[in-house]
């Protein structure tokens, strides 16, 4: 995978991103874990196609949705994703380069940060190293990376493959949402096919909404929410 994306076919799937989003901006840094790349391609199709589907609403009905400056940017494999140096000097890399969609980070677009598994280390780490250095953390959503202290100045999210994951990786007052498979998936199904992990997503530690949903619904929803409002 590129530094932008997974490739030329990704870039394809970025483009159907860029056409739904209306004015709003968001920098999506992704951090997949430690798996064959092609289960990323996979899970960044099912996102793109379920927020290109002509089904959903658009955010400006009087208008046509158009291409924002929305970027998302990828860890390659061959940087481990468990390490936080390295995964800060590339996405380091991303902040000050350009990429085939157009330039780098918009510095004044929310960062999300978006990790699987090992991905979490390195995404949670960077994460409050950026916000030290003044690059502020609108949200970081957490895909299982069970064991890893979810904690930051900045909303945080967590999806889950089984409901014991949730249970006993949730950190009390730490997640802002969460979602987890009932019933459960495997591990890496819940990464490489988010459409097919059916659960229950709530909100505020289950003090808020609580609803039965599938992990690519809920994430769509929430990259919407942030696209719409900027910060969660």
């Amino acid at each position: 995978m590129g530094r932008s994306g997974a490739g030329a076919a990704g870039n394809a799937v970025f483009s159907d991103f860029l056409r739904v989003w209306g004015n709003h901006s968001v920098n999506v840094l992704v951090c997949p874990g430690i798996h064959a790349s092609e289960w990323t391609q996979a899970f960044l199709a099912q996102v793109g196609a379920a927020i290109a589907s002509p089904h959903r609403p658009k955010n400006h009905p009087d208008r046509p949705n158009t291409t924002p400056p929305l970027h998302w940017w990828v860890l390659p494999p061959e940087v481990p994703p468990y390490a936080p140096q390295p995964v800060a000097d590339f996405f380091e890399s991303c902040w000050t380069g350009v990429s085939e969609l157009g330039p780098a980070f918009d510095p004044q677009a929310p960062l999300v940060w978006l990790g699987f598994s090992a991905g979490v280390v390195g995404a949670i780490a960077t994460a409050r190293a950026w916000q030290r250095r003044g690059r502020p953390t609108a949200a970081l959503i957490a895909f299982d990376g069970w064991g890893v202290p979810l904690t930051g100045d900045f909303s945080l999210y967590r999806f889950s493959h089984d409901r014991f994951t949730a249970q006993t990786s949730e950190w009390p007052q730490a997640s802002a949402g969460a979602f987890y498979a009932e019933p459960a998936v495997p591990h890496l199904d819940l990464w490489r096919s988010p459409s097919t992990a059916g659960g229950i997503w709530q909100t505020r530690g289950g003090e808020g909404d609580r609803h039965f949903t599938t992990a690519l619904e809920a994430l769509v929803k929430l990259l919407e929410q942030l696209g719409n409002a900027g910060r969660l």
